[in-house]
């Protein structure tokens, strides 16, 4: 079972590829830092292109384990 974290209750521990939800679709996504003057310690999702995901409807993340991972 997949465990699901609710992004303004808990963001992920760090940059890295992470499975997202907007409460309809579950896409692979990329939590980054993001490059701004304004806020150097922003991070952001970044969903692949064509993703039925907009970055700003990701409302739930979760780990990715794949088999053969602890």
């Amino acid at each position: 079972m997949i465990q699901w974290f609710e992004c303004i209750v808990i963001q992920p521990p760090g940059e890295g590829k992470y499975m997202v939800s907007d409460g309809n679709t579950a896409e692979a996504a990329y939590y980054q830092l993001y490059d701004s003057t304004v806020n150097p310690v922003e991070y952001r999702w970044y969903t692949p292109d064509m993703s039925p995901i907009e970055s700003e409807e990701i409302t739930h993340w979760a780990f990715i384990n794949l088999p053969g991972e602890a």
